[in-house]
């Protein structure tokens, strides 16, 4: 999923800012790199979470899936 993501991001058919992107898609995009620290145990992949899922709060402040996880991302950072 994040290979996916990553390649259309580089093949420019999306942006972000613009708004061209479905904010549900790139909220699953940080839980995929949640979910990749989690299997590997490594702080870029959490601090990467953080970094997506706080821009899809940021743009959309209602959205409680992605709050609760970004929250998650941060437990998950302090952890380890």
């Amino acid at each position: 999923a994040i290979e996916k993501f990553e390649r259309a991001v580089k093949d420019g058919t999306t942006n972000l800012e613009k708004g061209h992107v479905d904010l549900e898609w790139v909220y699953h995009y940080g839980c995929a790199f949640d979910l990749l620290g989690d299997l590997t145990g490594e702080p870029h992949h959490f601090e990467k979470a953080i970094h997506i899922l706080s821009q899809v709060v940021q743009l959309d402040p209602q959205d409680y899936h992605a709050r609760y996880n970004l929250a998650l991302a941060y437990y998950h950072l302090a952890d380890i």
